[in-house]
């Protein structure tokens, strides 16, 4: 499963009423930026750019944790290692298995917010 779903519901138990419109902005907000980590992920591959590349796996890994897409965050949070010793090249097919797995977690979420 690419979302635990428990993750978004500990928002719900923790601040009661408020938390429907906090949790549909947190996930608006993941389903606008996420696709841009990604992408800023495969940019900097090809220009060589480390620091941004490890900043943007940072923030996908915890962006995605946040949520409950724990198995992205896993692949994300390797990836931000690996970006510090590994030449960018040799992570294109990791930072393209995350993008597939980010394409089950958008999917999930969008679910989520139509209430399936």
């Amino acid at each position: 499963m690419s979302l635990d779903l428990s993750t978004l519901n500990s928002y719900r138990d923790f601040m009661g009423e408020d938390a429907d419109s906090f949790i549909e902005d947190i996930i608006r907000s993941y389903l606008n930026d996420a696709p841009r980590l990604l992408d800023t992920l495969k940019e900097t591959i090809t220009s060589g750019d480390t620091a941004r590349f490890v900043r943007s796996a940072h923030t996908l890994k915890s962006n995605s944790a946040t949520l409950g897409a724990g198995q992205l965050a896993s692949m994300a949070a390797e990836l931000e290692q690996a970006g510090k010793t590994t030449p960018l090249p040799e992570l294109a097919g990791k930072v393209a298995a995350a993008g597939e797995e980010l394409e089950r977690v958008l999917q999930a979420l969008k679910d989520y917010l139509n209430g399936g």
